[in-house]
């Protein structure tokens, strides 16, 4: 009856399932209150874990009567700590706990990121980062716990069906863990039933953050006010002091900082169109290079806070202000560079197409892409109307670049 086979006793495995007859049974017929599992824990701790406080109370009275048993036979040293033991509680607050967030589901606040206890480890699913506010984004991505799974899948229930594959791959990986699955979808019971049935996770769902346990979400606070302190300020050599800012990197650059020369640096060269160009053109703009971390940090920045770069569920990639704003300069100041150019050749401005392209190449240092001199091309040609190209590629030219002769 308290053999260990898989690491759970019978007792384990009814406190999970919140068996209480059978629960009353194994207890009756000398079942081990206090024998842990192969990580520790308890057939208690696996239900408070759940929330099953009716099986909690029966087991807190099981184990007070085990104790008055061996105190009566002269046993004084208990083998195990009590349920209210301080030893316990710490048992139960190293155990390893999952948060699944559905945010198509359920957008929780900062403030409940903010409250998990910090052992949590917190899995954000999600097909777009649209649905969640700024203060949201920014405790997420702030939080090393945090780890985003989005998925480009279309279905009706595609986001269930990746929670159920990490719920299903937690219970090889992790097969003592506590689970909680925060959604309003009673569609995954049936699965949490199963999963609590079969494997050793103790799983369960919430439709809300205050359902948690208290080992995993921490009441509410009063506010206390806060003292008005002084920036921090970094101290260097010679006595010069510098203000240090509260978001700063390694390095002393800033995840701000980053985010703006990444706009600067995409207005300034062609826009990729799909997400993993878009990656390596990120990467490619930063030296020294910045960690994958913080490229992803960047681009949810831009993607989500910012709201300059839209990317759908293929992976396609379009853009908006402030990239496209100062694509926009950019953009005019070379028409105006290629235009002062060809005005200072005067007799010796290309006279076919293909001459053209090439000379207008030569003006920019560094080179800009085919398509980028295309549409320059295309600006003097159709709007400044200051270039003219007939059938055969012949180029005559106009004012204001014949203004410079």
């Amino acid at each position: 009856m308290n053999a260990v086979g898989d690491g759970w006793t019978a007792l384990m495995y009814a406190a999970s399932m919140a068996r209480e007859e059978t629960l009353r049974l194994l207890l009756e017929h000398g079942a081990d209150v206090h024998r842990t599992s192969a990580s520790g824990r308890t057939a208690l701790q696996v239900a408070q874990g759940l929330g099953h406080s009716g099986i909690v109370a029966i087991l807190k009275k099981a184990a007070g009567r085990r104790a008055a048993q061996k105190e009566a036979a002269g046993e004084c040293q208990s083998l195990h700590p009590s349920a209210e033991s301080g030893e316990e509680q710490e048992s139960v607050a190293r155990a390893e706990k999952y948060i699944l967030l559905d945010l198509e589901n359920l957008v929780p606040s900062a403030e409940d990121i903010h409250r998990l206890m910090p052992e949590c480890k917190i899995l954000c699913f999600s097909k777009a980062l649209d649905k969640i506010s700024v203060a949201l984004a920014q405790a997420l991505q702030n939080d090393g716990r945090c780890e985003f799974v989005l998925t480009n899948a279309t279905g009706k229930n595609a986001l269930d069906f990746h929670i159920a594959f990490y719920l299903g791959a937690l219970s090889h990986t992790h097969p003592e863990c506590a689970a909680y699955v925060v959604s309003k979808d009673t569609g995954y019971d049936s699965l949490i039933q199963w999963i609590n049935q079969h494997t050793g996770i103790a799983a369960r769902r919430i439709s809300s953050f205050d359902s948690l346990p208290k080992n995993v979400y921490q009441p509410k606070l009063p506010q206390l006010p806060q003292p008005s302190l002084p920036p921090p300020r970094d101290v260097r050599a010679g006595g010069e002091q510098e203000e240090v800012s509260p978001h700063a990197t390694p390095g002393g650059s800033t995840l701000e900082k980053n985010v703006q020369d990444a706009i600067q640096a995409l207005a300034k060269q062609a826009r990729p169109s799909k997400r993993k160009t878009l990656m390596n053109a990120l990467g490619a703009c930063f030296h020294p290079k910045l960690s994958k971390d913080m490229l992803a940090k960047v681009l949810h920045e831009l993607v989500a806070v910012k709201k300059c770069i839209v990317i759908d569920d293929n992976d396609n990639v379009s853009y908006a202000p402030p990239i496209t704003a100062v694509q926009s300069e950019t953009f005019k100041e070379n028409v105006r560079k290629a235009i002062a150019d060809l005005s200072g050749r005067k007799n010796s401005r290309p006279r076919k197409r293909k001459t053209l392209m090439n000379t207008l190449g030569a003006c920019f240092h560094p080179k800009l892409p085919e398509d980028m001199l295309a549409k320059i091309l295309h600006e003097l040609v159709a709007v400044k109307k200051c270039i003219v190209i007939d059938s055969k590629d012949n180029v005559t030219y106009a004012h204001p670049i014949t203004a410079g002769k």
